[in-house]
């Protein structure tokens, strides 16, 4: 699922029209019929039904529009803070420093405090903050970081692990540790469950973070049972306010919600996250390194290593 997907639907969602949203949306009729129908196919679900009045919202449909503008809020919110953040220019006398994060903390509650802090303790620093997703960490890091002043927080599961291996010329340190855990709506069928299954759950209708890393971990998690009956992409309580029925594969760092319950998985994966820099730092980046991983570590001590 898209953002470009949710603003497409949103739009035709006001005009009840494919003709008028595809004008306002300068693309063709025929690109944004397909774009609708394709998030209602990666959904398992359609959310118009067509009257005189043209295509009108079905209960899905509305619930799915309170979602969707929540989230391109929020999106733009966070667009519209990194772009003030690459306008900054780096100021007389301030190194610079880079710091790329994976979705699961730009999206979390951490990003705020943790630049607050960081900002507070280095003052000379000039820090420059981009989401990267990090699904391979070999084969990105080296040109993601050459000659860089940075370090990349990376999801690493625990059953790719051992390709941190294959890192020559940068340093790693695990800061958390977290179980892989399914998150079910409060009214699912499943909320009086102690712990799920991995068989369980490969014949659920599957949600996971729309990332890389998180896909491969759906994969993994039900491998010896075959394909999983389906995996929806997205935000987790979005999907899971549409898809009462779906269980939603997950981690502790982000936000909870008051409509949303977690669940074991018996013998569960391991979800670690990992920095990764460039061994020759100086000795200051290395102590604004070891700042970061403080941080993690006063904020989630449940996850430590």
């Amino acid at each position: 699922m898209r953002i470009e997907q949710l603003r497409y639907f949103i739009d035709v969602a006001q005009t009840q029209s494919l003709t008028r949203s595809a004008s306002n949306l300068f693309i063709s009729p025929q690109g944004l019929s397909q774009a609708i129908t394709a998030l209602e196919k990666e959904c398992g679900m359609t959310f118009f039904e067509r009257s005189k009045n043209g295509l009108v919202l079905n209960d899905k449909g509305s619930a799915l529009r309170e979602l969707a503008i929540d989230l391109c809020a929020r999106v733009d919110t966070f667009n519209l803070n990194v772009a003030q953040l690459a306008d900054v220019r780096t100021e007389l006398g301030k190194e610079a420093f880079s710091l790329y994060l994976p979705p699961l903390i730009i999206l979390g509650d951490a990003l705020a405090p943790l630049m607050d802090e960081l900002e507070h303790a280095f003052s000379s620093v000039d820090f420059s903050v981009s989401e990267k997703n990090l699904d391979d960490v070999p084969a990105r890091c080296p040109s993601l970081m050459e000659g860089g002043n940075c370090v990349a927080l990376a999801n690493v599961p625990d059953f790719r692990e051992g390709e941190l291996a294959d890192l020559v010329g940068f340093c790693t340190d695990c800061f958390l540790e977290m179980p892989i855990v399914a998150k079910i709506h409060r009214s699912s069928p499943l909320a009086g469950k102690r712990y799920l299954t991995k068989q369980e759950l490969s014949t659920l209708p599957l949600v996971c973070f729309n990332e890389p890393v998180m896909e491969s971990v759906i994969m993994e998690l039900v491998r010896e049972f075959g394909e999983p009956h389906i995996v929806l992409k997205g935000s987790t309580g979005a999907m899971l306010q549409v898809r009462k029925d779906a269980v939603a594969v997950s981690v502790g760092l982000l936000p909870p919600s008051d409509e949303t319950i977690s669940i074991p998985i018996s013998d569960p994966m391991l979800l670690r996250i990992v920095a990764v820099y460039p061994e020759d730092l100086p000795a200051k980046s290395l102590d604004l390194i070891a700042a970061i991983k403080r941080f993690f570590v006063d904020r989630y001590p449940q996850y430590q290593k």
